[in-house]
């Protein structure tokens, strides 16, 4: 992911503040959330991201996202911290950059993997 990070912005270098993965069904109206622990900081805080989906369009591999929104969460207690909220499209195979936040820039990058079934 940073290789490709550096083709298509001005940084030159990057590091992976956290990270996850989610395997999920996609019903409009769904939900979802994933939690991710910062790497390497010794914090005690945690990304939290949460997705509501629009809808699916299996031909053109696209998903849309009506709500998401990046938070940093505390591992323990309840002062989390709101890092920015977006909607939009993310189409399978491509990396999406969804939000920039900080004075030392905090990507959110994503990708839409789907599973083909038998």
């Amino acid at each position: 992911m940073e290789q490709q990070l550096k083709q298509i912005l001005p940084h030159k270098y990057y590091t992976v503040s956290g990270s996850g993965m989610l395997r999920t069904g996609v019903a409009a109206g769904t939900k979802l959330e994933l939690f991710m622990d910062q790497h390497g900081t010794g914090s005690q805080w945690q990304y939290q991201l949460a997705m509501k989906i629009g809808s699916h369009d299996s031909e053109q591999g696209s998903l849309s996202l009506n709500e998401c929104q990046l938070s940093l969460e505390p591992i323990v207690g309840n002062a989390s911290r709101a890092l920015f909220r977006t909607s939009t499209t993310i189409y399978k195979g491509e990396y999406a950059v969804l939000g920039v936040t900080g004075a030392a820039p905090l990507f959110l990058v994503v990708q839409l993997m789907p599973i083909e079934t038998p």
